[in-house]
């Protein structure tokens, strides 16, 4: 419950993380709102989303469970410092699999065939949503597909599927080599999904932001964060993990084998438990607590109160970012009124608060610099041509009238 922003995980950083990674996921990610349009009515979409909460909820929780299993399975032998050689921890539920779920007939075949449902369940509708996306709202509308039957559209996204799916293939080959897959993921993801949800939240309840003042917040929104994340991968490390004991492991003489010692899973977690919580003074030596170096604090460059954040917080500066900047270029440059706006687009309560507030009784500063300019160039122009036609005047010769 630290509630230091600096950490890599904590309860307050993961329930932020959660909020924001759940409000991405539900609200503004196209393979899932185009799901939720699907529906006969918002009732029926509510219901689903009731439905996908309680799914969540349920899987998140195996999730963990099987983490929590997993690692108190291997406290006293780690299979991925053993040896001498460190490999990464996502093959730990591999190795777990193959050493030991090998024991129970079909178990592991059933593990291989869930993974692959889960991977292509997920893929095809990755993959689907991108090629909508490039086709509505970029390809559409262009001159050289206006007369296009809907036989060489439907070519088109199959191709645009293909290419698409070539593309995250070799993503996928270049991203598993990274030593943190995971928090990876969800630093890059969290630049970009941070300010689309505060774009859209922007959009649904502050209906006094313009739409350009929206679009310049989110571009700023996603700079900003790009910045943050570029400074997060270039110049900070990860917070090394708890190192595992061996002291479990019978590693025969000439050979390659392993042998793992059993003991009852209650007693695994159990100690565990206790010995993540002692301090490291008093920890037993085959299972030692790794602090960062003080002496690295001399050499922290001075972003480093930006870039040592926790990436648990990516999604929410870009959220904020995104908001604080429409409503300061919404502040400088005008605001809507009801006229303007169609109630159908905005939140109920939003809308309510919309029709009750005045508006500000100032003007707003950039639309005043923007009057006296318009105002100082009439001037200048209806200046310069009094003296063209002055000129003119002086230089007409009075014509002779016919005889």
């Amino acid at each position: 419950v630290n509630p230091d922003p600096y950490q890599r995980h904590s309860l307050w950083l993961t329930l932020t993380f959660g909020l924001f990674f759940s409000l991405s996921t539900y609200g503004v990610n196209q393979s899932q709102t185009q799901r939720t349009f699907c529906t006969g009515s918002v009732k029926q979409a509510q219901r689903v989303m009731y439905y996908a909460i309680v799914g969540m909820l349920l899987l998140r929780t195996l999730i963990n469970l099987a983490g929590v299993v997993i690692f108190a399975f291997y406290a006293d032998c780690d299979p991925l410092t053993l040896g001498g050689k460190k490999t990464s921890n996502l093959s730990v539920t591999v190795s777990y699999v193959l050493m030991d779920l090998t024991a129970i007939p079909g178990l592991a075949g059933l593990f291989v065939a869930s993974i692959y449902a889960a991977v292509l369940s997920s893929v095809s509708t990755q993959v689907n949503s991108m090629t909508a996306l490039l086709w509505e709202d970029f390809l559409k509308n262009l001159k050289q597909f206006s007369t296009w039957s809907e036989v060489k559209v439907t070519r088109l996204q199959k191709l645009l599927v293909f290419l698409t799916s070539i593309v995250g293939i070799c993503l996928s080959l270049m991203v598993t080599k990274a030593p943190a897959f995971i928090t990876l993921l969800f630093r890059i993801t969290g630049a970009i999904s941070g300010p689309m949800i505060g774009l859209f939240l922007t959009g649904l309840y502050l209906p006094w932001v313009p739409g350009k003042s929206a679009g310049l917040g989110f571009i700023i929104g996603i700079l900003l964060s790009v910045w943050i994340v570029t400074g997060q991968l270039t110049t900070q490390e990860d917070p090394p993990y708890l190192e595992m004991s061996h002291a479990g492991c019978l590693l025969s003489e000439g050979a390659n084998t392993t042998a793992i010692t059993t003991t009852p899973l209650s007693s695994l977690l159990n100690s565990t438990l206790h010995n993540d919580f002692v301090s490291p003074s008093t920890t037993d030596a085959n299972l030692i607590l790794i602090s960062p170096d003080d002496d690295d604090e001399s050499t922290v460059g001075s972003m480093d109160w930006l870039y040592g954040l926790s990436y648990c917080l990516n999604y929410c500066w870009g959220t904020v970012s995104c908001i604080l900047f429409a409503i300061v270029s919404t502040l400088l440059s005008g605001w809507n009124n009801t006229e303007t706006v169609d109630e159908k687009l905005i939140a109920p309560n939003a809308w309510l608060v919309f029709t009750k507030l005045p508006l500000p009784s100032f003007a707003p500063p950039l639309q005043k610099l923007l009057r006296r300019y318009r105002t100082h160039s009439d001037r200048k122009g209806a200046e310069y041509t009094d003296a063209k036609l002055q000129a003119c005047d002086g230089e007409m010769v009075p014509m002779k009238s016919p005889a």
